[in-house]
């Protein structure tokens, strides 16, 4: 959508936006970026996307009064239409994109997981 419209997400109280889909780069690079910048301004964390690998990576932290965090990540494989030229690199940006979707790479998402978690955290992935 246009980025003059983010008043309906933040209207709509959005908490969190997993940009991890088949969509996120129908604009090219220049598009990714203004998304990041346009969300990111309107004060919504972003998730599964994002200017290189450790950004795309990152879960966003919603903290939710007297109950924690609710900490939620954003995966994309290429199944669902997410081709590998838009995975993130190091210095690259672009999707937070499985590998494929085998007991192996769940036990490291799973870890990964785990490693951030804390005791009053719920996970959404």
């Amino acid at each position: 959508m246009h980025p003059r419209n983010v008043p309906c997400l933040t209207t709509a109280g959005i908490d969190c936006c997993v940009l991890a889909n088949n969509h996120i780069m129908d604009w090219g690079y220049a598009g990714l970026a203004e998304t990041l910048v346009t969300l990111r301004s309107a004060g919504l964390p972003t998730v599964g996307a994002g200017k290189n690998i450790d950004e795309a990576i990152s879960p966003a932290r919603i903290p939710i009064e007297g109950k924690g965090n609710v900490l939620v990540f954003g995966f994309a494989d290429g199944s669902c239409g997410v081709p590998d030229s838009w995975r993130a690199g190091e210095n690259r940006a672009g999707v937070n994109l499985l590998s494929d979707l085998s007991a192996r790479t769940t036990r490291r998402v799973a870890k990964r997981i785990r490693a951030l978690k804390k005791t009053d955290d719920t996970i959404v992935a």
